[in-house]
């Protein structure tokens, strides 16, 4: 009995002691389920148990931004005042002298000019002479007419006209380098003019004695009017030009006396289409020129 009343008392102890240990059992397990649970940190055992309540991170204080110090304004450099030039007195302009105008040109003169210079530019023209008052004579004969073609500088050819006895004749003549030919009225053939036999034509384009220096020389000219020439509008002047001055498109005949000379002048081209040659005086010389055919192309050579 001894034993067995040891043995039931031993597991009241025993009974006891694990209900004392299940309630201490039990306010541990209270005590865990108080506890918070942090995830992911595994207490290590041993380890004093600290707080785990999250350390609040502290607000970094945000750095103060320095405050620029103000630039200092540079105190600008005073302009020096500019000392006043004084202002010289201008000096007086001298009043210009007058220049005297130009007395302008009459229109007559202004007219020959022009004819004058258009004749002088001509390297070929046909012309028509004739002797209509007074007698030529040439070689013993008197001349009545030629008509044919100048060439500068001095050549010609024409077919004159002359007077022998009681009978006209037709001959040939052509000029050259001052040599002239001439055909006899008779037979036809050609031989060398003599020196009385000469009618010099190509004086007519002589441009310091021939039509255009007669023109130049003309005084105190007066316009006629205005007249149609064969179909050409003209200027028709007049005025006296001096012997010395007609000798060369006379055939050196006429220049004794100073001549009255008419011009009839294309009011286009300011060339001489016609002139009258009438000695002053009692005189019967009269003698016609006329030309055409300006400067279209003509041939003169040597006939022997």
């Amino acid at each position: 009995m001894g034993r067995s009343g040891r043995a039931y008392r031993r597991p009241r102890r025993v009974w006891g002691v694990g209900l004392s240990l299940l309630i201490l059992l039990g306010g541990l397990l209270g005590c865990e389920e108080a506890q918070p649970t942090i995830t992911g940190l595994t207490p290590q055992p041993g380890a004093n148990v600290v707080s785990l309540a999250p350390t609040p991170t502290a607000t970094p204080t945000p750095t103060p931004t320095p405050t620029p110090l103000p630039t200092a304004t540079p105190t600008p450099t005073p302009i020096p005042t500019p000392t006043a030039t004084p202002t010289p007195s201008p000096t007086p302009t001298p009043s210009p002298s007058p220049v005297p105008s130009a007395t302008p040109v009459p229109f007559e003169l202004a007219t020959l000019q022009k004819a004058a210079e258009a004749f002088d530019r001509l390297q070929s023209v046909h012309f028509k002479l004739e002797v209509r008052q007074g007698k030529v004579e040439i070689g013993g004969a008197e001349l009545r007419l030629a008509e044919g073609d100048l060439a500068r500088p001095d050549k010609y050819q024409a077919q004159v006209k002359v007077h022998a006895f009681i009978s006209d004749f037709n001959v040939r003549v052509v000029g050259l380098g001052g040599e002239q030919y001439m055909t006899d009225a008779l037979t036809g053939k050609w031989n060398r003019s003599k020196a009385d036999e000469i009618v010099n034509l190509a004086g007519l384009l002589d441009s310091k004695a021939g039509v255009g220096s007669a023109l130049r020389a003309m005084q105190s000219p007066r316009l006629i009017g205005s007249e149609d020439l064969a179909g050409v509008k003209t200027y028709h002047l007049q005025g006296n030009v001096p012997g010395s001055s007609i000798a060369a498109i006379s055939l050196n005949t006429l220049g004794q006396r100073d001549i009255t000379l008419d011009v009839w002048v294309g009011q286009d081209d300011n060339r001489v289409r016609m002139l009258y040659l009438k000695e002053v005086g009692n005189s019967p010389v009269f003698w016609v020129l006329t030309f055409s055919k300006f400067d279209e192309p003509v041939t003169i050579q040597k006939p022997i």
